[in-house]
């Protein structure tokens, strides 16, 4: 059994840290001692490190804890890390496309238009073009957090008006302001999820097929702000699927 100071030593994680996660129930000590110190088993611990690498792979605390309750959160987990690895390589690969770009730019300059590293100016020109392919990517991908972004501008102002609205209503009695500002939510909501559903795509996490989310179904589903709770048109599955920026499967 480890206490909470040795949990936190191993980990390289705060005791403050620790306690967090007891307090979400992502990590509960399985006893305590007599005098009341929580003491966490050899299970408890490795059950720590996986919330801990899942953090540092900056996925959220609440979708970890809402994967965590999940009885294939092992899958789901493993999903979740194989898409943060490539959108990696994705950066990575882009950054290397735009070396080599550089480096044919670089030759075909001071050598005039006939050879650059072994190329043709015409192939330097495809280079170009397949280069400017991957920065449009990227754009769709930035774009993706603007929607984002855009969401959260228009849904926390009317938040706002509805809390003021409520709060309207309690002291003067008059309850049409709440009923104006629902009007206005309601048509917004829908129309907001509507548009953000047709922007992305999601991932099965049983047989890894990417699919467009049935709108009335991810309307009402449980969500995190990495995955949400999906049917899968491939496999009948039902359960979180991560968010992915990859092209549907035909």
């Amino acid at each position: 059994m480890y206490t909470t100071g040795e949990v936190a030593r191993i980990c390289g994680i705060t005791v403050r840290t620790v306690q967090f996660y007891d307090t979400k129930g992502l990590v509960t000590p399985s006893g305590s001692t007599e005098g009341g110190r929580r003491l966490y088993s050899s299970q408890d611990l490795s059950r720590m490190k996986i919330v801990c690498f899942l953090r540092e792979a900056g996925i959220p605390v609440r979708t970890v804890a809402a994967i965590l309750r999940e009885d294939n959160s092992r899958e789901v987990i493993t999903l979740l890390l194989q898409e943060q690895k490539w959108q990696l390589e994705q950066e990575i690969s882009g950054h290397q496309n735009k070396v080599q770009l550089l480096d044919c730019l670089i030759l075909c300059l001071t050598e005039g238009s006939v050879h650059a590293n072994g190329m043709m100016e015409e192939e330097i020109i495809h280079k170009v073009e397949e280069e400017v392919r991957n920065m449009e990517e990227k754009k769709d991908k930035k774009a993706l957090w603007n929607i984002r972004r855009n969401l959260l501008l228009v849904g926390i102002p009317l938040n706002i008006l509805e809390l003021a609205a409520i709060l309207y209503g309690v002291n003067s009695g008059s309850w049409w302001p709440l009923a104006l500002v629902l009007v206005t939510m309601i048509p917004l909501g829908v129309v907001a999820s509507r548009y953000y559903l047709q922007s992305v795509n999601y991932r099965c996490p049983q047989c890894n097929a990417v699919f467009k989310a049935n709108p009335k179904e991810a309307f009402w589903a449980s969500h995190t702000p990495n995955t949400r709770k999906l049917t899968c048109p491939q496999c009948g599955t039902k359960g979180f699927c991560v968010e992915t920026t990859r092209a549907p499967q035909s």
